[in-house]
């Protein structure tokens, strides 16, 4: 897993921004052998939007629900979702689950790191 994370402060985003990414999993078939599964990409906007009316620093939580990316070459194939949280004194942790479905196949799993 990869993520990265930009905040509003750098980029025109309404919010934080985050970006994960799977890469280099394998999925084992009744037959025992084991194929690749292609990588998948969530993105989007972490928290609240801090330029709404109204908006309260001290009511944006530290947690995301991401879509997932859509490219020119596979446009309405890809559904999916990944949701979670970032945990530390300083968000240097984040975990969560993801669901994701391409081709008929269905993909869940879970994820976590540690910066």
């Amino acid at each position: 897993m990869d993520a990265s994370y930009y905040t509003r402060d750098r980029y025109t985003c309404d919010d934080d921004c985050l970006y994960i990414n799977f890469s280099r999993m394998f999925k084992v078939l009744p037959d025992g052998s084991i194929i690749g599964v292609r990588w998948m990409s969530f993105d989007g906007d972490v928290g609240t939007d801090k330029y709404a009316d109204g908006y309260d620093p001290a009511l944006d939580v530290a947690t995301f629900s991401l879509a997932v990316q859509q490219y020119e070459t596979t446009f309405g194939t890809e559904q999916g979702e990944a949701v979670g949280r970032f945990y530390g004194s300083n968000g240097e942790a984040l975990a969560g689950t993801f669901w994701y479905r391409r081709g008929g196949n269905r993909i869940e799993g879970t994820f976590g790191g540690k910066r």
